[in-house]
């Protein structure tokens, strides 16, 4: 009964909010509700209380966006007042509000910690090849890290410290042995995302160059013997042609792919129905 009740709360304050009676809030709707609640921000804090709700990024905030925003502070302060929802829900907007700034540092945490997970891994490595040098060789911190850097590299190695039979400690030759050998392929599977983004940036700014060149003749001739014979270009046509441009694809597999069209559309409509294009995976 109490989270029906709450549903019904935070329904009933998003159709307040909600001016236009679209089922969805704009950024101006959140801005006049933020207003009359008393809350003031600048357009920049506006933006990020807006992305806050805004889950999916598409531009308006959803009912099941606006209570996914608001939901857990509703619980918390009817909990901490031992109020009802219904009087308890604005004190969760302006909550939502308050701390929607930590949306970004949460997106970027997700980002350092799984997307870019690899490069995370090696910075961690080569810390740690840094503090061992430091704190258990008595190195300065440029030289800890040329050591770190040079075994990870494999460019050369400083020596480490010896003792007094003129041997390496078997603690620090324990230690290098592990740190060259999983901290080796790290190193490599970094450089190589290094080379991805890189190669994947050039890809893309070579693409958008290509897409903004006027088309010429050539080109258009070459792609002209996939186009329907009506003197038209429709989308799908221009998108194969400009695949070919870009260089995301080649002339024999628009070849096989057109077959394959051919093939499915039993009908010789041009078009293919869902029992079309599903008829070979039943």
């Amino acid at each position: 009964a109490a989270s029906e009740y709450a549903d019904a709360a935070v329904t009933s304050a998003f159709e307040r909010v909600d001016l236009s009676h679209d089922g969805k809030l704009s950024r101006a709707e959140l801005q006049a509700s933020l207003s009359s609640l008393g809350v003031k921000l600048t357009e920049a804090e506006l933006q990020i209380a807006f992305d806050a709700f805004d889950r999916d990024l598409d531009g308006c905030i959803s009912l099941s966006e606006f209570s996914h925003a608001i939901r857990p502070h509703l619980r918390t302060i009817c909990k901490e007042t031992n109020q009802l929802a219904g009087t308890s829900v604005d004190d969760a907007v302006r909550r939502a509000i308050k701390q929607a700034p930590l949306r970004p540092m949460h997106a970027m945490a997700h980002a350092l910690l799984y997307e870019h997970r690899t490069l995370f891994v090696w910075v961690m490595w080569v810390a740690l090849g840094t503090a061992w040098g430091k704190l258990h060789q008595g190195w300065d911190l440029v030289s800890a890290l040329y050591s770190s850097l040079s075994a990870l590299t494999t460019s050369g190695l400083m020596a480490p410290a010896l003792n007094k039979a003129g041997n390496v400690p078997p603690s620090s030759s324990l230690f290098l042995a592990a740190y060259c050998l999983f901290g080796i392929p790290i190193t490599l599977m970094a450089l190589g995302r290094f080379a991805g983004v890189f190669v994947a940036k050039m890809e893309a700014q070579k693409a958008r160059l290509a897409i903004t060149r006027p088309i010429s003749l050539g080109e258009y001739e070459v792609a002209e013997q996939l186009f329907k014979p009506d003197g038209k270009v429709d989308f799908g046509e221009y998108l194969a042609l400009e695949l070919l441009r870009i260089g995301r694809v080649d002339m024999g597999t628009l070849r096989l792919l057109k077959q394959e069209f051919t093939r499915l559309d039993r009908s010789n409509s041009g078009t293919l129905s869902k029992k079309e294009l599903m008829l070979d995976t039943e």
